[in-house]
């Protein structure tokens, strides 16, 4: 048993079977040989920089009541001295492990809890060592204000780091241009970049040259979602071998729609376009996926694109069977396309008063042709759509193999019993997000007897739906919880999520949450019973 104890590979293999950070800690503790791997299992993925300092010596930081908070449960670690050498020793022996980080830095108004102060980002900024992060790979960072973007750099950023999404908190564009100042830095300190995510209030969809030129430095890219993109970022990304997601935000006058500019991004897999118009969505999915530049080898001019997943915000009913049409087309491999999500997204005005005809419905029709469809979400929340419950029947035939469908929301809910039937047709289904209305003829059982020979059908896998029930006037009666609840435990024991039709009403999302209490006490209580 030593022996294979003596195995580096081994002791690595039972490291990370171990997923209680208490026992890799006691691991570390008591063998030796044991040590390095459970450290660097331990520490491999952390969620604040607050986890390695406290790893530092006890006197070099102290916590205290965090005075820019008016809650008094707010707390803030402050140093109470300059960090020495030796203390850098010790931090880099921890973070030198790490290959994950998710940080939020200190905001204005922080929930309860313990935050660094910004003197303590201020002096892990100032790390004597090349990089304090060395084998850093992925970074997840919620930024707050422009000096954020300095403790970003001087901390996080280093060769290794594959993986990096931000998220801006302030509701203005300062952020973003304060990222864009920084972008070549982070260009030439991160080369081997291959996925950026850049989710920043932006008001006006505005070109930046620093943005593209950062984009078009890195050449291991995969994935990006940074905002609007240019000729040169496109041309670049076509030329990518392993590049295969893109979102972006496009409107009518996006320059690359009319450029002369020739590019294809066939390869990609994942693509999602937040548009002004459904015209506007067209028209960028045929100028992405569309035919390739003359200089491609001959053999891929005719290949389909190998999209599997599509999404587009803010596309008009009345240009669904467009928009569809030209997915069809160029993503004519059957086996391809696994999801399809289309919205109504930032439509306003005469978009959602005009009145539509129901080509919309014919248009979702025509996705039939990818028969491997997993997840089809239509989701239109401004414009009510009108389907009866034996279209969407008729619909959802077309996919057996659907796992997630959403599609509302409706003029008038389905019955209750009508969701029974879709879920009938969907084997594989465990969300089924149809606007569905529960009545108390429902509760009572009544509904499932008007066949004596039928049998009340039990869907174990459904995990999440859209209900409402009918109540007499606007707000829920609580006292039908429990009968509601006895049936959803009955037909659909799994049920953990309940979307309510009403969504933006608090007493509904209350009702349903009780609801979902219910079900768990009951399935609890039925648990009790059988293990005593």
């Amino acid at each position: 048993m030593e022996a294979c104890v003596g195995i580096a590979e081994l002791r690595l293999l039972i490291t990370q079977c171990v997923e209680d950070n208490r026992t890799l800690s006691r691991l570390a503790r008591v063998n030796k040989s044991f040590r390095e791997p459970a450290l660097n299992a331990l520490y491999a993925s952390i969620d604040s920089l607050l986890t390695l300092v406290k790893t530092l010596p006890p006197d070099l930081w102290e916590l205290r009541e965090d005075g820019s908070k008016r809650d008094p449960r707010c707390h803030s670690i402050r140093f109470t001295r300059r960090m020495s050498s030796r203390d850098w020793d010790v931090l880099l022996s921890y973070a030198s492990r790490v290959q994950s980080v998710k940080e939020q830095f200190p905001r204005g108004s922080g929930e309860p809890g313990v935050i660094l102060s910004s003197g303590v980002y201020d002096s892990l900024s100032r790390c004597p060592f090349p990089h304090l992060f060395p084998n850093l790979r992925a970074l997840d960072v919620r930024t707050a204000g422009s000096e954020s973007y300095t403790w970003l750099v001087g901390i996080f950023l280093g060769p290794s780091l594959r993986k990096l999404k931000l998220y801006t908190s302030a509701a203005h564009d300062a952020d973003d241009e304060t990222l864009l100042e920084y972008a070549p830095r982070i260009a030439v300190m991160c080369p081997l970049m291959e996925e950026i995510t850049v989710l920043a209030f932006v008001r006006r969809e505005t070109l930046s040259l620093a943005r593209s030129e950062t984009v078009c430095a890195w050449k291991h890219l995969r994935s990006v979602n940074w905002g609007p993109v240019d000729d040169s970022m496109l041309a670049h990304m076509s030329v990518l071998e392993r590049f295969n997601s893109l979102t972006v935000p496009v409107h009518s006058k996006s320059r690359w729609l009319a450029s002369d500019t020739r590019f294809s991004l066939r390869e990609l897999t994942y693509l999602a376009l937040k548009t002004d118009s459904g015209k506007t969505a067209v028209r960028a999915l045929e100028r992405l996926l569309g035919s390739p530049p003359p200089s491609s080898p001959p053999s891929t001019s005719n290949q389909p694109a190998k999209l599997s997943r599509f999404i587009c915000t803010t596309v008009e009913l009345k240009a669904v069977s467009k928009l569809t049409s030209s997915l069809t087309r160029l993503c004519s491999d059957k086996e391809s396309i696994l999801l399809v999500w289309l919205s109504d997204g930032d439509l306003f005005g005469s978009d959602l008063t005009r009145k539509h005809s129901t080509d919309w419905l014919d248009g979702i029709n025509a996705l039939s042709t990818f028969q491997n469809l997993r997840i089809l979400r239509v989701w239109y929340s401004k414009q009510p759509l009108k389907v009866s419950a034996k279209q969407l029947c008729d619909l959802v035939a077309n996919w057996p193999r659907l796992k997630c469908l959403s599609f509302g929301k409706l003029e008038n809910p389905i019955s209750f019993v009508s969701l029974v039937e879709i879920i009938q047709i969907l084997p594989r289904a465990f969300e089924v997000v149809v606007p569905t209305m529960i009545t108390p003829l429902d509760t009572t059982g009544d509904v499932f007897k008007k066949d004596p020979e039928m049998v009340v059908p039990v869907f174990r896998r459904i995990k999440k739906l859209c209900l409402h029930y009918q109540h007499e006037g606007d707000k829920p009666n609580l006292q039908t919880v429990e009968s509601v609840a006895d049936l959803l435990c009955y037909v659909m024991p799994g049920l953990v999520s309940v979307q309510p039709v009403e969504e933006y009403k608090h007493e509904h999302k209350k009702y349903w949450e009780n609801v979902v209490q219910a079900m768990l006490a009951e399935h609890e209580r039925v648990r009790a019973i059988e293990e005593s």
